[in-house]
């Protein structure tokens, strides 16, 4: 998305995006279709941007300091022995958990919260937990938070606070379902009935990135 936007904004800057990966989205769960790789990729190629895939670039987060971005001249290498000529580069590396606060038992091996069906954390009767820091196996994503997690929490808190045991459960998708944008006018959505191109893409979530429907969320209206 990152790269799109920047293509919109400039049409004549050369960008490259670099991912350790062979496919894109790859820790995405369920698994993104090959038709979204191979759609994904065709309109990377319409917007001139260079995809290096299974390429690790030779960058940590700690190299980026306290900043998402690094400025200056540099050459960056690829583990597959090419280099990358670049003055500005994006960390799109993800999140580290921010986890360490909560006893050792509530973790798992990758530092996630373990909860149940109810996102009752295990091995408690009154904590709930949502978001990227639950050990599901599924995609972390704001809407599977907002309008998936949200709710079973809620509804639980309210029954424990009246002496009922957590009931509303939370099921993670069985198939996959994203739109990701490439500027206002480019992008895939991947649906369980199939998967589309910029058309639906840009009218879904291209226009405002869903900023809109995160002020709704919260019952709130974004400002104009």
């Amino acid at each position: 998305e990152l790269s799109g936007e920047l293509r919109s904004v400039a049409p004549d800057t050369k960008i490259a995006l670099v991912h350790g990966s062979d496919k894109l989205l790859s820790l995405s769960r369920p698994p993104l279709p090959e038709a979204f790789q191979r759609k994904v990729k065709q309109q990377m190629a319409s917007l001139n941007i260079d995809l290096h895939l299974g390429a690790k670039a030779d960058l940590s987060p700690a190299d980026f300091g306290d900043k998402p971005f690094l400025e200056g001249e540099r050459t960056i290498k690829l583990a597959n022995g090419k280099t990358v000529q670049a003055d500005l580069v994006f960390n799109c590396m993800g999140n580290k958990l921010a986890t360490s606060m909560y006893p050792a038992e509530w973790l798992d091996e990758h530092q996630a919260v373990k909860v149940a069906p109810t996102l009752l954390v295990n091995g408690t009767k009154n904590v709930f937990a949502l978001g990227d820091i639950t050990d599901i196996e599924e995609s972390k994503l704001s809407y599977i938070a907002s309008r998936g997690h949200a709710p079973v929490v809620a509804a639980n808190v309210l029954a424990v606070a009246k002496g009922a045991p957590p009931s509303k459960t939370h099921k993670p998708a069985t198939k996959p379902m994203m739109v990701v944008p490439l500027g206002s006018r480019k992008g895939v959505m991947v649906t369980p009935v199939g998967t589309f191109g910029p058309f639906l893409a840009s009218q879904v979530k291209g226009k405002d990135l869903f900023v809109s429907m995160s002020w709704s969320a919260n019952n709130a209206k974004a400002p104009r």
